[in-house]
């Protein structure tokens, strides 16, 4: 178990946020052994006033037929926003295929496939799901997706697709939002 403690009284940080309470880390065992359980939780934990509930539960799922291995993600997670400003929540399920790299000591010849989908509400409005259509390729040695498709289906508004691209390493990207396509720059 692992314990991140910013104490009972707001701490500013060096993202420029306050937190207060704590983070709370189990694992199972080495993040690279298959069958590895590794979750996050909270206790009476707030950042900039906002207090965040849940948790996120990765496993490590072993080599896949292919052999190379997987990691499972689930959230669940809430933010009940200060001052009475409602609560967000989060759920979703993502499924990472370390499918280079893995072998070597070196971070950034690693490169990885995300699938998954996700669920978000707010107790105002704007609830929406996003899916990940086309796996999603990070490769550790560039800052952004090289390729991969996103949907985003927002409650009462247009679909928007996200396209990362054609697998080449820069911040170009094109959104979808309902008939009309824009060349978008990432940050």
């Amino acid at each position: 178990v692992m314990t991140i403690d910013f104490g009972d009284e707001n701490c500013l940080c060096g993202d420029g946020k306050w937190r207060r309470g704590q983070i709370i880390v189990t694992f199972t065992g080495p993040y690279h052994q298959p069958g590895t359980v590794i979750t996050h939780g909270f206790n009476n934990y707030f950042v900039n006033d906002n207090q965040v509930e849940g948790s996120r539960i990765m496993t490590n799922l072993g080599p896949n037929e292919d052999g190379h291995p997987e990691y499972e993600t689930v959230v669940d997670a809430t933010i009940t926003l200060s001052n009475n400003q409602g609560v967000i929540a989060w759920q979703a399920n993502r499924l990472r295929t370390w499918i280079e790299g893995y072998t070597t000591p070196m971070w950034y010849d690693d490169v990885f496939l995300i699938t998954g989908s996700g669920s978000h509400s707010h107790s105002n409005g704007g609830n929406f799901t996003r899916t990940i259509i086309t796996p999603l390729r990070k490769e550790l040695s560039c800052h952004h997706f090289v390729s991969g498709v996103v949907q985003t289906i927002p409650e009462n508004k247009p679909v928007r697709t996200l396209d990362y691209g054609d697998g080449t390493c820069d911040n170009i990207a094109t959104l979808t939002i309902g008939n009309k396509t824009f060349v978008i720059q990432l940050q």
